[in-house]
């Protein structure tokens, strides 16, 4: 079986980007969840895990990047894909998440990530293309 993990990088007009922390000590990681089977396409999918997560509204975007791996805790077989999206208001309201918060771009790169592919994501996305290369 394959689990097809979707996340969303939820960008503000300041440029921030909404990270959450599932658990108080745990890495910080990107909003989204497993592509539910049913009836939904992707973007209905991601829209509606993000409202029932955070009670937010966004406007999903292309996805821009992808990665597979293998879940170690239970061997199971992930293809994640990130999605960007615009958000249509800041506030957010979340039982969800341990912690929500909006980022700044110059503090991405020294936060702790819950995958490095996230992190790649994020400082792709994020940051200028003649800074990358220093930040591996």
């Amino acid at each position: 079986m394959v689990l097809i993990d979707q996340r969303a990088l939820i960008t503000n007009s300041l440029g921030e980007v909404l990270l959450v922390k599932e658990e108080k000590d745990s890495d910080w990681d990107l909003p989204g969840g497993t592509l539910d089977g049913g009836a939904e396409n992707w973007r209905e999918n991601l829209e509606n895990i993000l409202e029932e997560n955070l009670d937010l509204q966004v406007m999903t975007e292309q996805p821009f990047f992808a990665a597979d791996f293998r879940n170690p805790a239970n061997g199971e077989y992930m293809y994640m894909t990130i999605i960007s999206c615009q958000v249509f208001a800041a506030e957010f309201a979340s039982e969800k998440y341990a912690e929500v918060e909006w980022v700044k771009p110059e503090e991405l790169p020294g936060r702790q990530y819950a995958a490095y592919d996230i992190k790649e994501a994020i400082l792709m996305f994020t940051q200028p293309a003649d800074v990358l290369p220093t930040l591996r």
